[in-house]
Order: structure tokens, then sequence, then C-alpha cells
């Protein structure tokens, strides 16, 4: 009996206590698991942050890549900008041309004489009254009216084209439009409204008038090397009315005497700034009206964007070839560009 208590006493320790030891074994392994704890705390934190930092490195990344070919791209914009922008312009008076023929393709012979009647109609009362003209290009923004008879005249459906303006020698084409309001003539050439619709006729003189030397676009440029003798002519429905040289002046921009109605002449003028880069006058260029050649006559109206022109030479169809090139490759950067901004703002859920 007594054996056995003293087994007991040893087993459990002095009066019924934890044998000696024991406690400090289990203080041990409390101290271990919270010492694993906190390692595997810090581990996580520590992968955490490794994690975000490389979020942030793959963010810095995309960025200082979209940076270097955000200026790559701005410097080959800068570079070729007048190329580029002349060739898109180029492009985009080609289309208005060819819309104008397309149009007009859809009407009848009957549908042509109605709108050359009122036109005519139209330009022998501003010969009876004797209307003045203005400086094309001091007026430029005030074509907002459109209430006056004028801006329905010639006007085939939603375009305000009434015909193009050519000059085979110069490689010019560019579609005509009522008025010369800013918009207008950042797009093509402008009719002075005041002045003649483009129909011809005895007692008519019509103005036209277009920006040179702009580093965005080629409208009448190179006019002034036209020399009397040359020769423009404009397209409007089935009709080619051609101008065959016959003056050039030079005035200051309130001078638009020249631009007046000659009884019984039939005139045309070309009208521009100059000198390139100072517009401080306006250069002339009126053409009387003459036979159109028929090398110069279209076959139909359906061929009539598809008149001969000078074939344009092996470096300036490289240049455009280049340019083309270049524009392609500018757009599709820029498109990348924006797309891989909004995948990353995508991620952070940021809105744009």
């Amino acid at each position: 009996m007594d054996d056995d208590k003293l087994n007991e006493g040893e087993s459990s320790g002095t009066d019924g206590q934890p044998p000696e030891g024991a406690e400090g074994l289990e203080s041990q392994n409390t101290a271990g698991s919270s010492a694993g704890a906190d390692i595997a705390g810090k581990a996580a934190k520590a992968a955490s942050v490794v994690a975000k930092r490389s979020v942030k490195a793959i963010i810095l990344n995309i960025f200082a890549v979209s940076g270097f070919v955000l200026v790559f791209a701005s410097g080959l914009v800068v570079m070729f900008y007048p190329n580029i922008s002349n060739y898109v312009n180029q492009k985009n008076q080609s289309r208005a041309v060819q819309s104008y023929v397309e149009a007009v393709k859809q009407f009848d012979p009957i549908d042509y004489e109605k709108y050359l009647e009122e036109a005519r109609e139209y330009n022998a009362k501003l010969a009876g009254r004797g209307t003045k003209v203005r400086d094309a290009f001091a007026v430029a923004g005030s074509d907002d009216d459109r209430t006056d008879e004028y801006w329905s005249l010639l006007k085939i459906g939603n375009s305000n084209v009434m015909g193009y303006v050519r000059v085979d020698s110069l490689g010019i084409e560019v579609p005509l439009y009522h008025g010369t309001g800013d918009i207008v003539l950042s797009v093509g050439a402008g009719h002075i409204q005041g002045s003649s619709l483009p129909v011809g006729g005895e007692s008519t003189h019509t103005a036209v008038s277009a920006h040179t030397g702009l580093p965005s676009a080629r409208f009448f440029d190179k006019i002034d090397t036209l020399v009397e003798g040359d020769t423009f002519s404009f397209r409007v429905m089935n009709e080619v009315l051609t101008y065959q040289v016959d003056q050039i002046l030079v005035v200051l921009p309130e001078e638009v005497e020249a631009l007046a109605i000659e009884q019984g002449e039939d005139y045309a003028t070309l009208v521009t700034c100059t000198p390139y880069g100072i517009n401080s006058h306006r250069l002339l260029v009126r053409g009387t009206r003459i036979e159109t050649p028929p090398e110069q006559l279209p076959k139909s109206v359906e061929t009539a964007a598809e008149a001969v022109q000078e074939e344009p030479g092996f470096l300036q169809e490289a240049e455009d070839f280049i340019v083309e090139k270049l524009a392609v490759v500018v757009e599709f950067v820029a498109t990348g560009i924006v797309n891989l901004a909004q995948g990353v703002m995508d991620i952070f859920d940021i809105e744009y």
C-alpha cells in the first residue's frame, strides 16, 4: 500500500503537483509555436511585399516601354507630320471628289439641267444688281448664315460640294465647296459668295479661293507658277468648264475690284494668299472661258474623276509609299498605347 502511494507521489509530484520540469517544457513548446507563427507571418508579409514590388516593377516597366514608344512615335509624327497630314488630306480630297462623282451618276439629264438652270438664274440676278464680293480670307469665319438661296444651289444631298477644281499642269484636283468658312478652307477650295456660280455664261465671274503653303495640306500650291495661256477647269454636274489664264495680279486684301462681273465676259479667278508665310496680299489668277479640248472631256459622267493626269515620277511614288506606311505604323502604335493604357486601368479598376 505504501509502495503504491510512493509510486503515485513520484508520478504526480509532491502534493499532487506536475513533475518538476514539465511546466518548463510546455512553455518551451508554446514559445516555439509562437516563434513559428511569427516566422510564418513574416514570411507571408515578405512574400506580399515581393509580390507588390513585382507588380509595381511590371507596371513601371510597362509605362517605361510605353513612354519610350510614345516618344519615338511622337518623334516620327513631328518629323513626318507635313507629309503624313498632306497624304491624309489628299486622300480625303479624293474621297470628296469621288463621292461627288458617284452622287452625280444617280442623276438623270433632266436633273442636271434643272440644277444648272437654277444656278444660271441666280447668276443673272447677281449681274443685274452688281453684287460686290468680299475678301475670302478676311471673312473666312463668317459663313454661318445658311438662309440665303445661295446655299441650296448646286447642292447634292447633305454635302456642300458643288463640284471640283482642276489644274492639270500642276496636278491640282480639289473639291469646291459653298462659301469660304474656316472649315471649308481647311478641306478644299471655297466658292466666294457674291461671285457667279461656276456654270459659265455671259456676264459671269466665278471666284474661287483656297490656301497655299499649308504644312498640312496642298490646295492651290504653285498656282503662282501659272502663266498666261495656261488653263484650269471646273467640273460641275456633267459640265466641264475650261478657262485660259489671261491676267495675273497681286493686290491688297481689300482690293476686290478685279473680281467684279464684266458685261458680256465669262471669267473665273483663282484666289490665294501671297507671299508664302506672310499672306499680306492676294494672288488673283484670272482665266477667260474657252472651249474644252476634246481630250479633257470625260467620255461620261462615270469617268469624270478619271481624266488623264500627269503620272507621278519614281521619287514621288517612293515618297507616297513611305508616307503611307508611316501613317499606318503611327496609327498602329497609337492604338497599341491606348489599348495598353486601358488594360492597366482595367487591372486597377480605374475608370476611363
